[in-house]
């Protein structure tokens, strides 16, 4: 297997140790927390690849020096999710209002046609939970089974007949 650590297009790999990624299944969201020589700015944007493939793309939050090591801690973009809002939907469709909601805040986004419409107001709810509760309510009112995954830094929300395993 052939690994990358890069930050700015430099392989931060060979001068770094101690790479643990985890996820939350909840939210989507994934942390990278590694040590390097290499000295990083907060905010700045970090790509681990595994045999060329993007597994994790995020940021730096936290940053730890002690002698000649850093140690850093990123979260991916579904960080953003979390944010408290106050917004109101009037009688439009779920895909024109997730769309809306996600451009305001930034977030990158592809989302299948939801067709169920939305009349509901949001006060101090976080995105991640509006998305739920706006899946659930198409899921209730077409039958339809609806997922959400975060990949790279774009937001997916697909259909679920639409992925199929392989098994190898």
């Amino acid at each position: 297997m052939y690994y990358q650590l890069l930050a700015d297009g430099v392989n931060l790999l060979y001068k770094s140790n101690k790479i643990t990624w985890s996820a939350e299944s909840n939210t989507n969201g994934a942390t990278l927390s590694f040590e390097s020589y290499h000295s990083l700015r907060m905010g700045q944007i970090v790509n681990f690849f595994i045999d060329g493939y993007e597994c994790f793309r995020g940021v730096i939050v936290k940053c730890n020096e002690s002698k000649l090591k850093y140690t850093y801690t990123c979260f991916d973009y579904a960080f953003y999710l979390k944010n408290e809002v106050v917004v109101q939907f009037n009688k439009v469709d779920i895909t024109s209002a997730l769309s809306s909601l996600l451009l305001e805040h930034d977030i990158k986004h592809a989302i299948v046609n939801i067709p169920t419409k939305i009349d509901k107001f949001y006060a101090g709810e976080s995105i991640i939970n509006i998305i739920d509760d706006m899946i659930d309510m198409a899921m209730n009112d077409q039958g339809l089974y609806y997922f959400r995954e975060l990949r790279g830094n774009m937001l997916y929300l697909e259909l679920n007949t639409e992925k199929y395993i392989n098994p190898s």
